[in-house]
């Protein structure tokens, strides 16, 4: 007789279905609310599973069948923020660059070398918009549908410098 095991609900890594009982509504809530342009923080302590529910929503959006079909079709792009992250222009180049590999896994083409080369030097600027139109507007002309990034920003609490969370957050 054999014993079926059940996967570990607490792994952020491999977010199980049981791991979000009694959060079904939630989930659903934030996910048609990013789909559909709005922002959200999330906050709490470590350990709670803030990021788990990041990862799980970032999964139902890009499974989400209906999206495809929205234009701007909504594209999560995660981003894992660091105690490193002391300057606006790297971060957002990681962002961008985030943002690439999103939509290159999606469509199974990379951005061309020109391009990159360009994206690269977007961020000095100190403009996160900037920073996204190239990868933007690859995916216009490439997948011939425009596209509009939910960024999943996880850790943000890791971010120490006033003013890169002032330029971040917009203020």
């Amino acid at each position: 007789m054999t014993t079926k095991h059940r996967c570990n609900p607490f792994d952020p890594a491999q977010p199980h279905k049981e791991t979000f009982v009694g959060r079904d509504r939630l989930l659903k809530e934030l996910v048609h609310s990013l789909r559909d342009g709005k922002s959200y923080a999330l906050t709490g302590p470590p350990g709670i599973g803030k990021t788990t529910l990041l990862r799980e929503v970032e999964r139902r959006i890009t499974e989400d069948t209906e999206r495809r079909k929205m234009s701007p079709m909504p594209v999560p792009v995660h981003v894992e923020c660091s105690r490193q992250d002391e300057r606006v222009g790297p971060l957002f180049a990681r962002i961008a660059t985030a943002l690439i590999e999103c939509l290159a896994g999606q469509c199974g083409r990379l951005l061309r070398p020109r391009c990159r080369r360009t994206h690269n030097q977007q961020p000095e600027e100190e403009k996160l918009a900037k920073a996204l139109d190239i990868p933007i507007g690859w995916a216009l002309k490439e997948l011939r549908h425009s596209v509009r990034p939910i960024l999943v920003l996880d850790a943000l609490q890791r971010i120490t410098n006033e003013q890169v969370l002032k330029i971040l957050l917009g203020n």
